[in-house]
């Protein structure tokens, strides 16, 4: 499960289920889903040690040495949990997290704007869906 957000504006939450093996698969998919340029704030896991390299900020947690933290999505995640034991999605399976994953970041990036506004952006996303699939 990896999670990622924005602070600027708004927030807005991309979380997803993916299998990691090795480096270049976390890497390839923070390149196809990050924009180039972005600050990363990461724990100090040895897998993001390199995240420099593609041409990303780094910034690895070191609360002591320059305030760099992850407090944001831990606190996003701890409200994912709370959804997720309010719905069972526990006990749904796992071949359905994504689902509730897709939920919980739509509500949460949307719960700044009004009921019209995020209404009238799934009609935008779904008119672009349909338009992809009649193709």
């Amino acid at each position: 499960l990896g999670g990622w957000c924005s602070r600027h504006s708004f927030a807005q939450v991309f979380s997803s289920v993916f299998t990691i093996k090795i480096r270049e698969d976390l890497f390839s998919f923070i390149e196809r889903w990050i924009l180039p340029g972005s600050i990363i704030h990461t724990d100090s896991h040895r897998s993001y040690q390199t995240l420099s390299s593609l041409g990303f900020t780094h910034c690895q947690v070191n609360h002591s040495a320059d305030g760099t933290h992850t407090n944001w999505i831990e606190g996003i995640f701890g409200s994912l949990k709370k959804m997720a034991r309010k719905y069972d999605a526990v006990y749904s399976g796992v071949e359905n997290l994504y689902r509730y994953l897709s939920e919980f970041c739509f509500r949460y990036s949307f719960s700044a704007w009004n009921r019209k506004k995020a209404f009238l952006k799934i009609l935008f996303v779904l008119e672009h869906c349909l338009e992809y699939l009649i193709e």
